[in-house]
C-alpha cells in the first residue's frame, strides 16, 4: 500500500509573538483527506524564545511546549503529534507567549519570532 505525504504551509514569513505582536498567534489549515493513524511532523523557525512555557496548540488543545533558543538567530525545530488530533478539513494552530519572569526586566510576555511553520501529514492514496 502506498503511504501519501501531503503539506500545508501555515506560516512562511516572520510573525512576531508576545508584547509588540499579542500574547498570541494563530493559522488556519486544511487536511482534507488526511489519514487519521500514524504521527503528523510539524517544522518551524523560532527567535528570541526565553521562557520555556511558550506553548503549540492545535484546535484548542495544547500540543506541547516549545523549547527556549539557547543560541543566537533562528533555530529550526522539529516535532511529532498523532495525526488523531487533526480534523479532517480546516485546523487552527495557536502559538502563545508565556508570561515573562518577574524581574528580568521584560515586559508581560516572552517577545519572540516565528516562521516557516510547515505541517506535514498522510494522506489516503
Amino acid at each position: 500500500m502506498p503511504v501519501v505525504c501531503d503539506f500545508e504551509v501555515v506560516q512562511g514569513s516572520s510573525v512576531h509573538v508576545g508584547d509588540r505582536g499579542g500574547p498570541y498567534w494563530s493559522g488556519t489549515f486544511n487536511t482534507g483527506g488526511r489519514r487519521s493513524s500514524g504521527l503528523v511532523l510539524i517544522m518551524y523557525e523560532h527567535n528570541g524564545i526565553q521562557e520555556s512555557d511558550n506553548s503549540l496548540w492545535l484546535n484548542g488543545k495544547k500540543l506541547y511546549n516549545i523549547e527556549k533558543s539557547r543560541e543566537k538567530g533562528y533555530r529550526v525545530d522539529i516535532g511529532t503529534f498523532p495525526a488523531s488530533k487533526l480534523q479532517s478539513g480546516s485546523n487552527t494552530l495557536e502559538i502563545r507567549a508565556a508570561a515573562a519572569t518577574p524581574g528580568t526586566g521584560r515586559s508581560r510576555y516572552d517577545d519572540f519570532d516565528m516562521k516557516n511553520i510547515v505541517v506535514f501529514f498522510h494522506q489516503r492514496a
